[in-house]
């Protein structure tokens, strides 16, 4: 039992990886199979995954009794294995010596998403991965919650609230018709190509997660008038980034194609929003 607590299975959803402890796992299925149980994904009804009707489901994780018994329905559970996950990809086994693990805390992480524990860097067949760790029993929880990801979003931490002063010399970025102004005194670090992962069930403001020198950095959405406009559906590509550190003392970033310099006296505060401390924004002309 103590070896199969360390290992981990890893799979895939919608382009996502995650691990799930190998020792609540009861077995692995063909999804053709489902037909014959009254199986519930629990992925699914937590909204962890979209349902596009591209993903193709070729496997049925089935979850031990013992870690879904006390909160799955009667409606759900006529048969107590028939309830899992459904997953397009097996990817093996990882020990947990073989993880590096961050973990996952708010504005990341919310009301609806707090089934994801963490998240890990592991080395598959085809190279070098991140996936998510789930946690069985609260994925069944987070299905049942109705609370709307923005309403748990105010309860927690806000990086954006603090209006910020008139700063020297600012990095320009640019992406999607919205220009985002920061602090140069207040920049980390500029990377070219982040690599941004996207986070399931994440709130509007955040973009996804990186990494920068083994610290966490969120990615944030740039829009000053409708954050929903320039969120992206998945993880995407960005020619560069501009990393910074938040007052809580948290990395957080800001991806876009272009960047460029300006200074204090140029008539930008006249028509720029504050986004949060040493960060401004407005939309392109």
């Amino acid at each position: 039992m103590e070896k199969m607590d360390s290992s981990y299975l890893v799979f895939e959803v919608d382009a996502v990886f995650y691990l799930l402890t190998l020792s609540c796992v009861e077995r692995i299925m063909d999804a053709d199979q489902v037909t014959e149980l009254s199986f519930v994904d629990f992925l699914h009804t937590a909204g962890g995954h979209t349902d596009s009707g591209n993903t193709v489901h070729r496997y049925c994780i089935l979850l031990k009794a013992d870690d879904i018994q006390s909160t799955c329905p009667d409606d759900f559970c006529i048969d107590r294995e028939a309830a899992g996950i459904l997953a397009s990809r097996i990817d093996g086994i990882v020990e947990s010596s073989y993880l590096r693990e961050f973990l996952l805390t708010e504005p990341v992480i919310n009301s609806q998403n707090h089934f994801l524990k963490s998240v890990a860097k592991i080395q598959l067949a085809d190279g070098e991965r991140w996936g998510y760790m789930l946690d069985a029993k609260l994925l069944k929880k987070a299905a049942e919650m109705d609370t709307p990801i923005q309403a748990a979003e105010e309860q927690g931490t806000e990086v954006w609230k603090t209006p910020a002063e008139e700063a020297a010399q600012y990095l320009i970025l640019e992406r999607e018709g919205q220009t985002v102004y920061i602090d140069r005194d207040k920049i980390v670090a500029v990377v070219m190509r982040p690599q941004i992962l996207r986070v399931p069930l994440a709130s509007d403001r955040v973009m996804g997660i990186s990494f920068y020198e083994e610290e966490l950095v969120v990615y944030y959405g740039q829009s000053v008038e409708s954050d929903k406009e320039c969120l992206p559906e998945g993880a995407r590509g960005f020619a560069c980034g501009i990393i910074f550190r938040t007052e809580q003392g948290h990395l957080a970033g800001m991806a876009g194609d272009s960047t460029g310099e300006a200074s204090a006296g140029t008539g930008l505060t006249d028509s720029i929003l504050p986004l949060g401390d040493g960060v401004w924004g407005k939309r392109s002309d």
